[in-house]
């Protein structure tokens, strides 16, 4: 019975509490402003008709006690709803980012010379130069049996993943529904097809081949489309993160200033600026620095690899995969990294390999106004 006793009168306690806590928050200058507003219109509406009374500060003083029970609840409510969709709204954007990344990266197997591409080349080659009137020999029917079944293992289920990031991504709606109708339709006609040697095929090649063309050039219309967003300029973003989020002098760039019209790459600007910026935060912080890091920069006719050197002080207690974390984002866009050490001279370095953009055109030097998706 003690034990019960003790209990409840904790439980009381914790509830006093909690009442306590929501009538001070309640009873805020502004929930106070906010609740005694119906009073105060009911005195200015009395004042106004020149009637006061015992029963208008009776109607004030209800006003007031009314103001004060619904108003208060009322207004927080609605704060909570306004910051619920505000939360919504972030994560679809997050959501559209990430699907655009996403995009991009199937896109760049689409690309002239990519894997994606060739298998339905060779695709749409072999379909328009099938004779169906004729038995096929027995090189002709392996070479269409590994065609269609490259095509149905490989960029089949690739371009499905492409639709689903466009459309997740806010991209044209009428390109992604005619992609998804043409890739459907292009599964039932492989499903249907027969290569066996010595016999007639079962091949809807001119079909086929339509809707090959279809796709590749849907492709190729969202990718162009897209292709704006996926790019910035490497040293000017580099000069301006270094002037406006680092100390002087603890970052320094070795590089030709020639160089900067060549450094465009095919990143999405905040992506960019985002890894950098973690990156070199990361080896100040928790490199082991000894010195000062050094940038270079060197241009390929495709890539665009950035070197990124520093002293060490302690190389036992090195990180690389903690440095290296906010890196991750650029593997999306075909980026590629790693970290490596020179021991003669207790140097880390970290080298960061980038898809280049030829330059076109004379763009903005740097780009980072990229936040709409």
């Amino acid at each position: 019975m003690i034990i019960r006793t003790r209990s409840v009168s904790a439980h009381l306690a914790t509830m006093a509490g909690r009442g306590l806590s929501a009538l001070r928050e309640g009873l805020s200058p502004r929930m106070l402003l906010l609740g005694a507003a119906p009073a105060l219109l009911v005195l200015l509406t009395a004042l106004a008709s020149r009637e006061p009374g015992v029963a208008v500060g009776w109607m004030a003083f209800g006003a007031l006690l009314l103001g004060l029970t619904v108003l208060p609840p009322l207004s927080r409510w609605l704060e909570q709803r306004r910051s619920d969709r505000d939360e919504l709204e972030a994560l679809r954007r997050a959501r559209r980012r990430t699907a655009l990344r996403r995009f991009w990266r199937v896109a760049l197997d689409f690309q002239p010379a990519a894997w994606g591409r060739s298998e339905l080349q060779a695709l749409h080659f072999v379909c328009l130069n099938t004779e169906n009137s004729r038995p096929l020999g027995e090189r002709m029917a392996r070479r269409l049996r590994e065609t269609l079944s490259a095509v149905l293992a490989g960029s089949y289920c690739r371009l499905e993943e492409l639709v689903e990031a466009a459309e997740e991504a806010g991209l044209d709606g009428v390109t992604c529904r005619t992609m998804a109708v043409e890739l459907s339709a292009l599964a039932s006609r492989l499903d249907r097809s027969t290569c066996q040697p010595g016999r007639l095929p079962v091949l809807e090649g001119k079909a086929i081949a339509a809707h090959v063309s279809v796709l590749l050039e849907a492709t190729d219309r969202l990718t162009e489309k897209v292709r704006p967003r996926i790019a910035a300029d490497l040293l000017p973003m580099l000069r301006w993160l270094l002037a406006a989020r680092f100390p002087p002098g603890a970052v320094d760039i070795e590089t030709d200033e020639g160089d900067e019209e060549r450094t465009r790459v095919a990143v999405r600007p905040l992506d960019l600026a985002g890894a950098l910026e973690g990156l070199l935060a990361r080896i100040l912080r928790r490199g082991q620095l000894a010195g000062v890091v050094t940038v270079d920069s060197r241009v390929g006719a495709q890539i665009v690899e950035i070197s990124i050197r520093w002293p060490v002080r302690d190389r036992w207690h090195l990180e690389p995969a903690v440095l290296l974390e906010p890196l991750a984002v650029l593997s999306a866009y075909g980026g590629e990294y790693l970290m490596r050490e020179e021991l003669d001279s207790a140097v880390a370095v970290v080298e960061v390999r980038l898809p280049r953009v030829a330059p076109v055109g004379s763009d903005q030097a740097f780009e980072c106004l990229d936040s709409a998706v």
